[in-house]
């Protein structure tokens, strides 16, 4: 076999580190992190938060996303990154209501998350995003809040229900709320109601490539399946289209998973571990 001359040897030396650093990024664009979303354990994290949290962090996750019940810290930021952290939890995120957003109480609000080490905020839910009459001013309204966090170091964004798929002139209200916002407004779609209003969720991923970053892994059945549950893995959603999708295309950096039904009496706590198990398999057979 002839001697490679050295300039080709270069190329070839090049090639090689060029794949390995393109298999490098895909492996970790394959695997974001998972939170929690506590609403999931609503019950559990009022009568006790600091055991719920440990016994989430025990359950393999690697933040947890807030929802307004901050347990003993409620108070005290600070003390609150620093419990989370001892037991190996960051914060993907924190939903917080129309209200603390307004422009009075909008510098307030941020103090608090920055002292508590979190960059992304999130609202969760306003009537008015599926409302004919409202929807616009609202946009103006999340705009608004947009530009005043975006100044004070924060992403912000917006998280679906079903409503928001109901048809709006000449497509539906989230589509609205999508094109009215800048691209470094946050969609944060939650998978479960997009697929209660009967709309495909990758479909949706796609159309706004890039402004996922924050996603709700949630089951919920678009109706009544005998053998299917609101479970990950046991519903009817194909989670691994939805994973892939997110990673190729949404440019998810947070996978938070919501639990909200409990079926086959299974505790809240029950559901939520059978539905991390199944998302954990679902992970680990993408990045394979």
């Amino acid at each position: 076999m002839p001697k490679l001359l050295k300039p080709q040897l270069l190329i070839l030396f090049c090639t090689i580190l060029a794949g390995a650093s393109h298999a490098e990024q895909h492996n970790h664009r394959a695997m974001p992190p998972v939170s929690i979303q506590l609403w999931s354990l609503k019950d559990d994290v009022k009568n006790d938060f600091n055991g719920t949290v440990k016994k989430l962090s025990a359950m393999g996750f690697d933040g947890v996303e807030l929802a307004g019940d901050f347990g003993p810290f409620q108070n005290n930021p600070a003390g609150l990154r620093a419990f989370l952290s001892n037991q190996n939890l960051r914060i993907s995120a924190a939903h917080v209501s129309t209200q603390s957003l307004s422009p009075e109480n909008l510098p307030q609000t941020a103090d608090f998350f920055k002292a508590m080490g979190v960059n992304i905020l999130v609202l969760p839910y306003d009537e008015r995003a599926y409302q004919s009459r409202e929807i616009e001013g609202f946009i103006e309204e999340l705009n608004r809040i947009n530009t005043a966090l975006n100044q004070r170091g924060f992403r912000f964004g917006f998280h679906n229900h079903e409503k928001e798929f109901d048809r709006y002139k000449n497509h539906t209200f989230w589509d609205a709320i999508a094109k009215g916002t800048p691209d470094n407004f946050i969609l944060q779609l939650d998978i479960g109601w997009i697929n209660k209003a009967q709309k495909d969720a990758v479909d949706y991923i796609k159309r706004y490539p890039g402004r996922m970053l924050t996603a709700h892994y949630k089951a919920k059945l678009a109706k009544p399946i005998e053998g299917k549950y609101p479970i990950i893995g046991q519903d009817d959603n194909d989670w691994a289209e939805v994973l892939k999708a997110s990673i190729e295309v949404g440019g998810i950096e947070w996978i938070v998973l919501e639990q909200e039904e409990y079926p086959l009496g299974l505790s809240p706590l029950e559901a939520v571990r059978a539905s991390k198990k199944a998302l954990d398999h679902i992970i680990k057979s993408h990045n394979h």
